[in-house]
């Protein structure tokens, strides 16, 4: 599992240390209240995770070195994920190619989408499951 601060990023074919102090729980989600309240988890089969939680109050995601969450084969920068005013965190697509879908709903270019708690964010090959433990990300029941 591998979880990074806002500073740093995660390479997926290269998982890396913890960099922040954060305990964390089975999805790879903070519970130390210091810590990020939401994350962005890849799975990859027999029970093999990696988390990047969402610190700063944007996280971009992409195929260039510097990103904050670099998955190979997308645009350098495809999308970002924003910490809304209100606190929630909103997908914004930067790039059309590939496509990107946030619960199979398709997202253009200057368009995004809430997360909530469970939302399947798909960038091209990868897909991602936004988890978050506080509970305004969660949807209404």
């Amino acid at each position: 599992m591998t979880i990074t601060s806002s500073l740093s990023r995660t390479d997926v074919t290269v998982p890396r240390a913890a960099t922040t102090h954060a305990t964390t729980d089975a999805a790879g989600l903070a519970t130390s209240a210091d810590a990020g309240t939401a994350a962005l988890v890849l799975s990859a089969g027999r029970g093999w995770q990696s988390a990047t939680q969402l610190l700063a109050e944007v996280t971009t995601i992409g195929s260039r070195d510097d990103a904050m969450l670099r998955l190979p084969g997308l645009c350098p920068i495809q999308a970002v994920v924003v910490r809304t005013p209100d606190g929630l965190d909103r997908l914004e697509v930067l790039d059309s190619d590939p496509d990107v879908r946030v619960d199979g709903v398709l997202i253009g270019v200057g368009e995004g989408a809430t997360l909530h708690h469970g939302a399947v964010v798909e960038l091209g090959l990868w897909s991602l499951t936004y988890r978050s433990v506080d509970p305004q990300h969660r949807p209404a029941a």
